[in-house]
């Protein structure tokens, strides 16, 4: 019977082992990961893309915005969201750019949280020669620590997770996709706010591979944004003066 507690233990530890590390192999460390990283984005991927979709602002007593809008993504790590639905008339015009060091746009408190979206989600859809130097800048402003990678489980897919183990939940973190190395999520601390990006159905679109079908925003646990791709074209012919 004294035994009992440890046999208890050792099932959960067990349990969790083939949860968190699926593959039960080897892990990466996170400088040939992010070699690996590099070679894939070299290799594939647009020059730009033009994604539309519906974004979705959720307030904290359960209200929400929902509004026709529009991310401009260009590989170089360069970012623009437009609010393009005509009946918002409260966010007409409104915008937002990532230029590759900081989130600026449009005077709206409702698009503070959409700076804070694409500060980390624009680094994370850098492709060909900035894809490397676009996600060491990212892991330094979280604070993720590169000396720790492991597996675990995102929206059906096994991930790799560099920074924490996945139940360290307060602790700054990135994951991968084991098999495409997209990045699925980033965590960490931005402007005293714990946040939690998802990046979730690569695949799901025409350029899918490039493009998630949906980025989540948590702040603090809840949440607070949600854009949803509707449709996606690629490569296309973008000047330079729209990030300016």
């Amino acid at each position: 019977m004294k035994q009992r507690p440890r046999i208890v233990a050792a099932i959960s530890f067990l349990t969790c082992l083939a949860v968190v590390s699926p593959a039960a192999a080897y892990v990466l460390p996170f400088t040939p990961l992010a070699h690996q990283l590099q070679e894939r984005r070299e290799q594939g991927g647009a020059r730009s893309q033009v994604v539309g979709g519906t974004l979705a602002l959720h307030g904290s007593h359960g209200e929400r915005i929902i509004v026709a809008a529009k991310r401009t993504v260009m590989a170089q790590g360069l970012c623009r969201l437009d609010i393009v639905d005509p009946s918002a008339s409260a966010l007409e015009d409104a915008h937002v750019i990532w230029d590759g060091s900081r989130a600026r746009g449009s005077d709206h408190s409702e698009l503070s949280l959409v700076k804070m979206m694409e500060s980390l989600a624009c680094p994370l859809s850098a492709g060909g020669s900035d894809a490397r130097g676009m996600l060491q800048d990212l892991i330094n402003r979280l604070g993720v620590d590169r000396r720790y990678t492991g597996y675990s489980r995102l929206d059906g897919r096994v991930a790799y997770v560099i920074g924490a183990p996945p139940w360290e939940m307060d602790d700054p973190a990135l994951w991968l996709d084991k098999e495409t190395l997209l990045p699925v999520r980033a965590m960490g601390s931005l402007g005293g706010a714990r946040v939690d990006l998802r990046m979730l159905g690569y695949g799901d679109l025409v350029d899918g591979d490039w493009h998630p079908r949906v980025i989540e925003l948590r702040v603090d646990g809840r949440l607070a944004l949600t854009f949803q791709a509707e449709r996606v074209e690629r490569d296309v012919e973008i000047s330079a003066a729209l990030f300016n």
